[in-house]
């Protein structure tokens, strides 16, 4: 109320600025991201960017400044005028939620950000909107490529080549599906699609000064799978391992693999010492790495946030809402707040009031990981699959 506020969301691609006078001292605003969702779009228009729940209790008394990321390439300034944003409201009775195109919004060249003035708050987010009456061909996409390390046994690894479009949410996401307590953070880098797949370069043979570099699947990941990823489903990525032959005379490894198929010459390089971790740190075990003082790890005792809420619901992607509604009380929330199970965002709502620590889940251990995978295990909810799931991702001895 009395000040100018800027609110940014890290790991989510969002930032808020709000003038003096534009909202009331006792607001409250409420923010989520989705990947995906039943999402009705313009026509030729593609979602180029998250869409971001915005709920505020009162309209602004003044405009305030939304930011969004978006991974549309803008190498002209010409070219941002196939760039928009798009609007849909939060109290739709019936799904989908019916989007339109918004006459305004500013984007700039070699900005990966559009910024938009609101007086309330709705459903946004930006797309791209495709001529259907000229030859046309759409904007570059900005993707990321990243590469994470897996101990696989003494001087053995396993890598995770993984590929998403390069947005702060979907940076998260990945961050949170292989976690730093079991995997290690290898190269990464920006590119853009020149062909329709990114194929890994590996030697012919399979090895390079002394290692052996073997695919465990196919190393090619296409454009569209990427493009149509949604959370829940497996993370667009493919799996090689690599070892040392031999331990006379052991050399360091340093292998750049090109990605074929993007614009401009891509390359991530691995690098191994023998018994050795990318810092030269050397492990007596995997088990003594990941239980290590880094600090980077979640312990299982770290209480969740809201920042938290997309990683949890993808584990809760496809459950029945009659099960999620036995998982929220076993978790401590009063049953008489989980009665709207028709609600198409009964599982985000549910996981907001146990992250709000609302009636008895402070009792039920607070909101973690622990508490969470404890609930899943009872016996009138029976979610052992995904409880297993969490246990190997998310908890450590």
């Amino acid at each position: 109320g009395r000040h100018s506020q800027t609110l940014k969301w890290e790991g989510h691609g969002l930032k808020l600025s709000i003038p003096e006078g534009a909202v009331l001292s006792e607001s409250v605003i409420l923010i989520k991201a989705s990947l995906a969702g039943q999402f009705e779009l313009p026509p030729g228009a593609q979602l180029v960017s998250p869409v971001y729940w915005l709920c505020c209790g009162d309209d602004f008394q003044l405009p305030v400044t939304l930011e969004l990321q978006h991974c549309a390439t803008i190498k002209h300034q010409s070219q941002h005028s196939s760039l928009s944003f798009i609007v849909a409201k939060c109290s739709q009775e019936e799904l989908p939620y019916k989007f339109k195109l918004l006459d305004k919004g500013t984007f700039s060249q070699h900005s990966s950000h559009g910024s938009i003035n609101v007086k309330r708050f709705s459903l946004f987010g930006i797309v791209e909107t495709i001529m259907q009456f000229f030859v046309y061909s759409p904007q570059p996409r900005s993707y990321y490529a990243q590469l994470f390390y897996q101990s696989d046994g003494d001087s053995s690894w396993r890598l995770h080549f993984v590929i998403t479009w390069n947005l702060e949410a979907c940076l998260t996401n990945i961050q949170q599906k292989y976690p730093s307590v079991d995997f290690e953070k290898g190269p990464h880098t920006e590119f853009e699609f020149e062909e329709e797949s990114i194929s890994l370069a590996i030697p012919e043979d399979g090895t390079t000064n002394g290692w052996a570099i073997t695919p465990q699947n196919l190393l090619v990941i296409t454009k569209k799978q990427v493009d149509s990823f949604k959370p829940g489903q497996r993370i667009p990525s493919c799996e090689l391992r690599i070892r040392l032959l031999t331990t006379d005379s052991p050399q360091m490894l340093s292998y750049q693999m090109t990605l074929e198929g993007a614009r401009e010459h891509k390359f991530l390089t691995v690098t191994r010492t023998p018994g050795c971790d990318s810092s030269g740190t050397r492990r007596a075990s995997s088990t003594a790495y990941a239980s290590g003082a880094s600090g980077t790890g979640r312990e299982t005792s770290n209480t969740l946030t809201m920042r938290d809420c997309l990683d949890i619901t993808c584990y809760l992607c496809g459950v029945n809402t009659a099960i999620l509604q036995k998982l929220g009380v076993a978790l401590g929330i009063a049953y008489s707040r989980l009665q709207n199970t028709q609600s198409p965002t009964f599982a985000e709502d549910m996981v907001a009031l146990w992250l709000l620590r609302m009636d008895q889940v402070m009792e039920r251990g607070g909101p973690t990981w622990a508490a969470l995978e404890k609930a899943m295990r009872h016996e009138t909810v029976g979610m052992i699959g995904i409880a297993n799931d969490i246990k190997r991702d998310k908890l450590h001895n």
